[in-house]
């Protein structure tokens, strides 16, 4: 009696559960299904061919546009800026980390100020840095003040100086999340140690760097990953602040599908890049974590 009513039971769970997941495999395999068939179709809405009407082309699109240079100048320059952007998050977070986790005056009001950008819609920090760095703006006139002479660096417009606007908004709009992930794992470490440390007569900044560093190694390999899966996907701040310019000087991956997608209207070929992006984001994240997460000590 007790196993049918488990039975029952278990089953009418099932039953109750099954609109919600009928609903959410929906939403995932439908659209993945059609981004795939997409991928391997000649599909152009501008050229007058209809999606029922569109040739197969197997891996055409893949080729297409693995050999296209703006996209693999595009994927190079995604790939700086996330390197630069999770770079220095890192080394800040680190920093201010070690600073915060010690005796330290107003910690209670220093913390919720450093998340504060976290907050802020993206759009508002573009518009922000777009002021800032106007040729007109706090930046040029700061700079000026140094040289002791009139400087209008045109930020936006001069490929040299295009990406540093771009690059300074991604990292103070993103800091604060790495910030709370190494700071949350810093107060996790066992105070056993550091106690005994300190006992001994080693110093905060040894402790730091020769007990509670090394015992952190899984939070940052984590904190790296999640950063720069975000970075990887940076459009808003390209966006609104450069457009992809001057020419394609500030075009980041992101803005490359969009601009081919919904510009001119290739669809097949950025589905294709879309998955090309995916599978490497997954083999490189993936791998990464694994090798951190979930490697075995070898005896």
């Amino acid at each position: 009696m007790k196993k049918k009513t488990v039975a029952l039971f278990t089953s009418e769970k099932f039953i109750y559960k099954l609109p919600a997941n009928v609903v959410l495999m929906f939403l995932v395999f439908v659209p993945t299904i059609i981004v795939i068939w997409l991928s391997v179709i000649n599909f152009a809405p501008t050229q007058g061919v209809s999606l029922n009407d569109a040739s197969f082309i197997g891996p055409g699109n893949y080729i297409d546009i693995l050999t296209d240079q703006a996209f693999l100048a595009a994927l190079l320059r995604t790939v700086i800026i996330t390197a630069v952007c999770v770079v220095v998050e890192l080394f800040l977070s680190l920093l201010i980390s070690f600073l915060l986790s010690g005796k330290i005056a107003g910690k209670s009001i220093l913390f919720p100020l450093l998340i504060i950008p976290l907050m802020i819609a993206p759009v508002v920090v573009g518009n922000n840095f777009w002021l800032l760095f106007s040729t007109n703006g706090p930046m040029n006139q700061i700079i000026s003040a140094f040289a002791q002479s009139q400087v209008q660096i045109n930020w936006f417009t001069d490929a040299h100086y295009a990406m540093i606007p771009i690059t300074l908004a991604e990292i103070w709009h993103w800091f604060p999340l790495t910030f709370l992930i190494i700071y949350s794992g810093l107060a996790g470490v066992s105070t056993s140690e550091t106690r005994a440390a300190s006992i001994l007569g080693a110093n905060e900044w040894q402790i730091f760097k020769d007990i509670k560093l090394p015992k952190m190694k899984k939070i940052l390999m984590i904190a790296i990953v999640i950063r720069s899966m975000e970075a990887i996907k940076v459009f808003d701040t390209v966006h609104l602040l450069t457009q992809g310019g001057p020419g394609t000087a500030t075009e980041t991956i992101s803005y490359f599908l969009y601009k081919n997608g919904f510009w001119y209207s290739r669809i097949s070929f950025i589905s294709a890049g879309a998955w090309i992006v995916l599978l490497i984001c997954m083999i490189i994240f993936s791998t990464s974590l694994n090798s951190v997460l979930f490697k075995e000590k070898k005896i």
